[in-house]
């Protein structure tokens, strides 16, 4: 290391700096993400980092941190709404029923209540080779529209 180039030994300097600041960047990104499911205390660990900035300057390493916090705070809510929307959607129910799931009531079902009517391809509501029969639950509003032309 002694007779290096000037420019090598900034180089290699440099490099030392990014790897040191890449290893801080991906541990501070672990323990982000072991609080993943926990937003509000992501959102506690920002407001102290903006606290503490407030007290006193903070750092390339507090800027470092509030950095990945906020990636992580703003994944962790994305993510709860993703979830929100599944359990709602989940809450709601299938649009289509098998008939397998479906407690019949004597209820008859027509070849036209079936997912896989079509007029002229498949007029008897006939489910193809290896799939179940489905029917639509609600009568669709479109059952008595006239066709194109």
């Amino acid at each position: 290391a002694k007779g290096l180039n000037p420019a090598d030994a900034f180089r290699r300097q440099q490099k030392a700096k990014q790897r040191k600041r890449n290893e801080a960047e991906r541990r501070l990104q672990r323990e982000a993400r072991q609080l993943e499911g926990q937003p509000q205390e992501l959102r506690r660990r920002l407001q102290e980092l903006d606290a503490a900035d407030q007290d006193e300057e903070g750092g390339p390493k507090g800027g470092l941190k509030r950095k990945v916090l906020a990636q992580a705070y703003g994944h962790a809510l994305k993510k709860q709404k993703q979830d929100e929307a599944a359990r709602s959607r989940a809450s709601q129910g299938p649009a289509y029923v098998s008939r397998q799931g479906l407690s019949l009531g004597g209820r008859e079902f027509r070849p036209e209540d079936s997912v896989y009517y079509h007029p002229t391809l498949n007029p008897t509501g006939a489910p193809p080779p290896g799939k179940a029969p489905r029917y639509r639950v609600a009568e669709p509003a479109a059952r008595g529209r006239a066709g194109p032309g």
